[in-house]
């Protein structure tokens, strides 16, 4: 049997690659995955190379769109409040590539100094009257993945308000 690069593949490798294929097509009609979290999830079952032809199928019927998925899932979390940092990380963790996450980074239409102050506003409001809540709000701010002088500048524009 040949493949589209024209070399041979054995049936056990084209029955290891129909059950990749089929397996994915399963996965994806409960939910979205990236290349790279289906990979993972479909070489729990199968080879590797099976796998990694499944998603290049799955991307190329157009089933998997790792930019669009970047694109969406960083602003959902950038509306959930969440820094740069913390957006880069989870993005990191579904398994995109470093490329299309820069480049969804880079076009994000989201102000983190902005996002800041929301947050402050809305989770710590007595921050300014307490110096000990301050702190928590300083470090809750971190851990959402806001950079120290966004943090800064955040508190620092509401202070004279």
């Amino acid at each position: 049997m040949m493949n589209n690069k024209n070399t041979y593949i054995s049936p056990e490798e084209q029955t290891e690659y129909e059950k990749a294929k089929a397996k994915a097509l399963t996965l994806l009609s409960y939910k979205e995955y990236t290349s790279g979290e289906l990979t993972k999830r479909l070489q729990q079952s199968v080879s590797p190379e099976a796998a990694e032809q499944a998603v290049e199928r799955m991307v190329s019927l157009g089933f998997i769109n790792d930019e669009d998925y970047a694109e969406r899932y960083a602003g959902k979390l950038a509306a959930k409040g969440f820094g740069e940092w913390r957006i880069r990380m989870e993005m990191r963790r579904k398994g995109l590539d470093p490329d299309t996450i820069d480049f969804t980074l880079d076009h994000l239409e989201a102000d983190p100094v902005e996002q800041a102050r929301e947050v402050l506003e809305k989770k710590y409001p007595l921050w300014q009257e307490d110096e000990r809540v301050k702190r928590r709000a300083y470090g809750a701010l971190a851990r959402r993945g806001f950079r120290p002088e966004e943090i800064r500048q955040a508190m620092t524009g509401l202070e004279f308000e």
